[in-house]
C-alpha cells in the first residue's frame, strides 16, 4: 500500500518572505496572471521571484516548498484527502470563504473536512492559519500543517488561484446522466473491440438498473447520508471509432466531443499508437482511464491519462534489468524487430537503457515490411558482431523463419522474447534453445489466469458475455473493460457532490491503493501522481523442453 501518510504529513498553503506585491509579480513574469502565479505557489512550491518556499513542520523541521507543495496534500482539485485519521481539508475558495456548519455538506463528508463547524475564512484569519496554525474559529490546527512566514502580498496571489478551483460539475454531466466514451483506433482487433464494448455496455446497463435504489435514495436521502447519493447519475456510453491516419485523429476526437461532451474516456483499445488520444486528453483536461494499449502516450504535462502498465517500454526496461543482473561477463546484444510502431518503441527503449553501460553493447537489426528475415542474414550478423544475447521483438512468422539459427547455436547464451508477440513460446522455439530462453510477460501466467479472473467470469456468465479459452486477447480486453468500469463507478460514488475531473482521478488513486480485482495483471497500485498501475513484469526462464516435468522459474521484476 502506498505510504500516503508520509506524503500527507507535510504541505498546505506555502510562502516565504519577499518585498512588495507589485515587485514580486514583476520579478516572476509580467506575462502571467495573478492566478497563474498563485498556481505555481500551490503546485510547485515556488515564490513569485522563483525562490523555494520555506516553513517549519512538526518537530520544528525546516521544509523546502519544492520538496512538498500544497498540492501534495490538498491535491490538484483542492478538495483534500485522507489517510486513516489524518485529513487534509478542502481549500477551494468557495469552501474556505464560506462558513461551515453542522448541516453543511462539507461537514457531512467528515473524512475530508474533519469535525467541527467554523466561520468563513477572511484574508486575516487565513493568514493566521498559515503562519500560526490557528483556524478561523481560533482552534489550534494539526501539527501536520506546517507553519509558514507568509505575507499578505503572497497570500493574495494564492487566494486568486484558490478561487479558480471549483466544485462545479465538469462537462459531460447533466442532472440525470454522466456521459463516457470508449475510443477505438483503426488497428483495434474486431474481437477485442467487440469484447470490450459488450462488457462496458453490460456493466452500464446493470448500473442503471437501480437494483440498489440509488436514484430513490438520492431523491429522498436520510439527512446524515445525503452526501452518499449526491453524485448519483445514470451512466451513458458513447463509442468513438477513429479512422484514417493518426494525424487526423485529433480533429475526429474534437468533433465527437463537440457533439457530446463526456466526463471521461473509459477503456478503449489501440494496438498501435495511442499518443494522439493521450495528447487530446491532456490538452482538454479529460481523464483517459486505462485504455488497452501497448504504447501509452507520454508528455511533460501528464496528469489526465491513467494506464494499466507502461506497455512495451516497461517490457524493455524489465528485460534490460534482467540482463544487467544476470550477467557478469560482457554482453553483445542483438535486437531483431520489424519497423512497426510497437516493435520500434520497444527497441528504442531497450537501447536507451544501455547508452552508458560498460557491460552491454547493443546492436539493432531493423526490418521493414519488404525485408525477409532468414537464417543466413541472422547467422552473418551473429558471427561478425560476436553476438551472445538475442532480444526478439518478432511475431510468430518471423520466429519460424529463424528457427534453424536459434537451434543449438553455441555462441548464443540467452534469448529473450515477449509474450505480447508469442502466445506459446515453448511450442514455437526449437527445443535446443529452450534452456537459454526467457519470456517477459506483463500479465498473470496463462495457467493461473482463469483462477485470477474468477470474479469477472462469474459476472460475465450472468450477462451472457462469453469467449473461448483460445481467445486470450479477447478475454484480456473484456477483463480490462470490466476493471475500468468497476473502478470508475466506485470512484463516482465517492465524489459526492464534487463532480470534477481532477477529483475523479484522485478518487481512483485512492481506490487503487489496494484493489481486490486487477484484471489480467498480477499486482496493482496507483499512488498520488502515479500514472501506471502495474509496475513490473514476470521474467520466466530458462524454459525447459516440454518432455521434462520441471516448472520454469519466474521472477517478478520492477525496473
Amino acid at each position: 500500500m502506498t505510504n500516503w501518510v508520509t506524503i500527507f504529513c507535510l504541505s498546505s498553503l506555502l510562502v516565504y518572505f519577499s518585498p512588495t506585491y507589485a515587485d514580486k509579480k514583476q520579478t516572476y513574469s509580467p506575462i502571467l496572471s495573478d492566478a497563474e502565479i498563485g498556481k505555481r505557489i500551490y503546485r510547485e512550491g515556488l515564490l513569485p521571484d522563483g525562490q523555494p518556499l520555506r516553513a517549519k513542520g512538526a518537530g520544528d523541521v525546516t521544509i523546502i516548498g519544492t520538496q512538498l507543495t500544497c498540492v501534495s496534500c490538498h491535491r490538484r482539485s483542492g478538495l483534500g484527502a485522507s489517510e486513516g485519521k489524518n485529513r487534509a481539508p478542502p481549500i477551494t475558495g468557495e469552501i474556505l470563504f464560506q462558513p461551515r456548519t453542522r448541516s453543511d455538506r462539507e461537514l457531512a463528508g467528515i473524512r475530508l473536512s474533519g469535525e467541527g463547524a467554523r466561520p468563513a475564512y477572511t484574508e486575516e484569519s487565513l493568514l493566521q492559519a498559515i503562519n500560526n496554525g490557528k483556524d478561523a474559529a481560533g482552534r489550534t490546527m494539526d501539527p501536520l500543517m506546517p507553519r509558514y512566514a507568509f505575507d499578505k502580498a503572497d497570500l493574495k496571489l494564492l487566494i486568486q488561484y484558490l478561487n479558480t478551483l471549483s466544485t462545479a460539475s465538469a462537462p459531460g454531466i447533466s442532472e440525470t446522466t454522466i456521459h463516457f466514451a470508449a475510443v477505438f483506433t483503426p488497428d483495434a482487433s474486431p474481437t477485442q473491440k467487440a469484447a470490450a464494448e459488450k462488457t462496458l455496455r453490460s456493466f452500464f446497463h446493470a448500473y442503471n438498473a437501480q437494483t440498489r435504489r440509488e436514484k430513490q435514495r438520492a431523491e429522498n436521502p436520510p439527512w446524515h447520508k445525503a452526501w452518499q447519493y449526491n453524485s448519483f447519475r445514470g451512466l451513458e456510453l458513447h463509442t468513438w471509432n477513429l479512422a484514417g491516419a493518426a494525424q487526423t485523429w485529433h480533429s475526429q476526437l474534437l468533433k465527437y466531443y463537440q457533439e457530446q461532451p463526456v466526463f471521461a474516456l473509459v477503456n478503449g483499445i489501440g494496438n498501435g499508437l495511442w499518443q494522439p488520444i493521450h495528447d487530446f486528453c491532456e490538452k482538454n483536461a479529460i481523464p483517459c482511464l486505462f485504455p488497452t494499449t501497448d504504447l501509452p502516450g507520454q508528455s511533460v504535462e501528464h496528469h489526465y491519462s491513467l494506464y494499466f502498465s507502461g506497455g512495451m517500454d516497461l517490457e524493455a526496461r524489465a528485460i534490460a534489468s534482467h540482463i544487467e543482473t544476470a550477467n557478469r561477463k560482457q554482453v553483445t546484444l542483438l535486437q531483431l524487430y520489424r519497423m512497426n510502431e510497437k516493435s520500434n518503441a520497444a527497441a528504442i527503449s531497450l537501447s536507451r537503457q544501455f547508452v552508458n553501460s560498460k557491460k552491454v553493447r547493443t546492436i539493432n537489426l531493423a526490418l521493414d515490411d519488404n525485408t525477409a528475415l532468414n537464417n543466413t542474414a541472422l547467422r552473418d550478423k551473429i558471427r561478425h558482431k560476436n553476438v551472445n544475447t538475442l532480444v526478439l521483438w518478432l511475431e510468430e512468422v518471423d520466429i519460424k523463419n529463424i528457427n534453424q539459427q536459434l537451434d543449438g547455436n553455441p555462441q548464443i547464451r540467452a534469448i529473450y522474447v515477449s509474450s505480447t508477440y508469442l502466445k506459446s513460446p515453448t511450442d514455437l522455439l526449437p527445443k535446443s534453445a529452450l534452456d537459454k530462453t526467457y519470456v517477459l510477460s506483463r500479465f498473470v501466467p496463462a495457467k493461473n489466469l482463469d483462477a485470477h479472473l474468477r470474479r469477472f467470469a462469474i459476472w460475465a456468465a450472468s450477462r451472457d458475455i462469453d469467449f473461448s479459452d483460445k481467445d486470450l486477447f479477447g478475454k484480456q480486453a473484456a477483463a480490462n473493460a470490466y476493471f475500468t468500469a468497476l473502478v470508475v463507478s466506485s470512484a463516482i460514488k465517492g465524489l459526492r457532490a464534487n463532480l470534477t475531473r481532477d477529483y475523479l482521478i484522485e478518487r481512483i488513486e485512492h481506490i487503487l491503493e489496494r484493489p481486490v480485482f486487477h484484471s489480467v495483471y498480477p499486482e496493482f497500485t496507483l499512488g498520488p501522481g502515479q500514472k501506471f498501475a502495474s509496475k513490473g513484469g514476470f521474467i520466466t526462464g530458462p524454459l525447459k523442453a516440454p518432455d521434462t516435468n520441471s516448472i520454469p522459474p519466474s521472477r517478478w521484476i520492477v525496473p
